[in-house]
């Protein structure tokens, strides 16, 4: 809440304790939330010990600050170029951004709107049906995540039924008209 007030865009929690007595530090909990998206990339905690444990922490903290700034720069790419229709850059900045942080729900949903629009362009049946089923896998991890995500369930009812499985279909529908 702190973070919106003073516009900031990332934040930083975690816990961190420490022992004077063997110069020992602990950190953990650690995540960097995207404000903007509301999305968290997680870090392994670290603990440290000895005169030095404060630079090997502050260090950690930096490298996994610098990834969140890589996950950054990739989800803005792919969004970039999905707006300009740029699908193979724009998946492959998605991908990089999924490696980065799994937990990307924005990406991933990007990321099957993305394979949806391949679809609904490919002139090729298979193809077609192939870009489809990633784009349903993607819409089925977002709504794992969020069983309500109303354009999810929108968009995997209508995959669903382009892949000729209407009962599945008027599930995601009728899900999305229960949350809506």
């Amino acid at each position: 809440q702190l973070a919106t007030q003073i516009n900031a865009q990332v934040a930083l929690c975690a816990t961190y304790t420490e022992d004077r007595q063997t110069e020992t530090r602990d950190l953990s909990a650690i995540q960097f939330w995207d404000i903007t998206t509301g999305e968290a990339l997680d870090v392994e905690g670290i603990t440290v010990t000895g005169k030095e444990a404060k630079v090997e922490a502050a260090e950690y903290i930096f490298a996994a600050f610098d990834r969140m700034i890589e996950l950054a720069k990739a989800q803005q790419f792919c969004a970039d170029y999905a707006n300009s229709r740029q699908w193979d850059n724009a998946m492959g900045n998605c991908d990089k951004a999924l490696e980065l942080n799994p937990n990307a729900m924005t990406t991933r949903q990007r990321k099957a709107r993305i394979l949806f629009e391949q679809a609904q362009e490919e002139t090729d049946e298979q193809l077609k049906k192939a870009f489809f089923q990633r784009s349903l896998k993607e819409l089925e991890t977002v709504l794992g995540n969020n069983p309500f995500h109303e354009e999810a369930l929108q968009r995997a009812g209508y995959v669903s039924i382009q892949l000729d499985d209407p009962e599945g279909g008027r599930v995601y529908y009728e899900r999305y008209l229960e949350v809506n």
